[in-house]
């Protein structure tokens, strides 16, 4: 079995945060719902869940905060984590975008050549490629053909993610993309050294 993410909420989360998630959980075919981290449970409890889910990395829209949402990406149980403020967010339903995501379709995921440019960058990437490159394996029993791309832009100093889908004539030419959804920025906070714990190696001076 290839890897696999577990995507998780924190309690209160709100029904706009939900929806988002469920547009995610549409992008990841490769990814397993988990259960809502509520009353006592803290972050720590997220690697003990994606182990008994069977999956390596974590995704975790975290809304403790009722004025803001966060989203956690972590590779389990050993880390890194990234922990980044949603902002922008635009939901397949509030653009009146058409459903056209095909299930366990591959995508191709593109980033900003600034992701190469400092360590820090290099690490949210590869957490965003663990979390959305779905697997060959699961690819090769559905739909082996690119479909869509997620398209990772950095710019002031914040991640902007938009999604398209792809269409192909017969000779596999592309002939148009189309926008399909969800659109969200990503501001980094901070990067720590182990699976929702650890060791601080990266901080913003706010978040």
């Amino acid at each position: 079995m290839g890897p696999s993410t577990l995507v998780l909420s924190t309690r209160g989360i709100k029904a706009r945060d939900r929806h988002l998630q469920r547009d995610l959980l549409r992008l990841l075919p490769h990814a397993k719902l988990g259960h809502k981290l509520g009353g006592e449970q803290q972050l720590s409890a997220v690697p003990a869940a994606a182990e008994e889910a069977g999956c390596d990395t974590a995704l975790l829209l975290d809304a403790r905060d009722p004025r803001r949402l966060y989203l956690w990406l972590a590779r389990c149980p050993g880390g890194p984590s990234a922990m980044f403020r949603v902002l922008n967010v635009h939901t397949v339903a509030e653009l009146k975008m058409a459903r056209r995501r095909a299930a366990a379709a591959r995508t191709l995921l593109v980033f900003d050549r600034r992701f190469d440019e400092d360590a820090a960058k290099r690490v949210m990437r590869a957490l965003l490629t663990r979390a959305f490159a779905v697997p060959a394996e699961g690819a090769r029993r559905s739909q082996p053909k690119v479909q869509h791309t997620i398209n990772f832009a950095w710019l002031d100093e914040r991640i902007w993610v938009r999604v398209y889908r792809i269409v192909f004539d017969g000779t596999l030419q592309q002939t148009d993309i189309t926008e399909i959804g969800p659109r969200l920025v990503l501001d980094p906070v901070r990067i720590i050294a182990n699976s929702f714990s650890g060791a601080l190696l990266y901080n913003t001076t706010y978040g």
